[in-house]
């Protein structure tokens, strides 16, 4: 899918909330800080304490820009 396939309304939002590649980043910052992890379920409880902490923050809202739209 190619953000400029849509009006430009609209493609300023998909280009400035692009939430899967904003969790990767978190996520690939978060294992770079760790370092090594001892074990797999721990890297798992991790990645699970990363996207927790993003949906309590920062996706807690929802993409209001979507009212302004006209079809």
């Amino acid at each position: 899918m190619n953000e400029l396939d849509y009006p430009p309304q609209i493609q300023r939002m998909v280009y400035s909330t692009n939430w899967i590649e904003r969790l990767n980043r978190d996520y690939k910052r978060v294992l770079k800080m760790r370092g090594a992890m001892p074990n797999v379920s721990s890297v798992i409880a991790l990645m699970g304490s990363v996207a927790l902490e993003k949906e309590y923050k920062t996706y807690k809202y929802p993409v209001s820009a979507f009212r302004d739209i006209e079809e």
